[in-house]
């Protein structure tokens, strides 16, 4: 499964890959969403809180 998402990353125009932290986090937490571990209400407000605690460090 994290080989699928890393491959659609790949493919989105105009993406810089510089700090691999957000990606982590995205996939981490669509990981969860796409085996039914969490609701995508849920995935979004853990992907939002995880970037925001990352980005006001």
């Amino acid at each position: 499964m994290k080989a699928l998402i890393n491959s659609w990353i790949s493919q989105i125009n105009g993406y810089i890959y510089e700090d691999g932290t957000v990606d982590n986090i995205v996939t981490d937490e669509l990981y969860k969403y796409f085996s039914n571990q969490q609701t995508a209400e849920e995935t979004v407000t853990l992907i939002q809180r995880r970037a925001d605690m990352y980005f006001n460090q």
